[in-house]
């Protein structure tokens, strides 16, 4: 079962930020595997949740 992954606001631009980045070292090879690794690790963290500590706000 593949889960739903919410992103906050200031993670969603900390994201954008380093594609940003990425983009302005290299135009395409960087900005692409950064992508691509960003991709990766968010589909794991939706299809495997329970491997990762979950957290409360105070």
């Amino acid at each position: 079962m593949k889960y739903r992954l919410l992103v906050s606001d200031e993670a969603y631009w900390d994201m954008a930020e380093a594609i940003n980045y990425y983009k302005s070292l290299s135009p395409g090879t960087l900005v692409n595997l950064f992508k691509e690794q960003l991709k990766e690790g968010m589909d794991y963290i939706t299809r495997y949740p329970q491997h990762f500590a979950i957290k409360y706000k105070k």
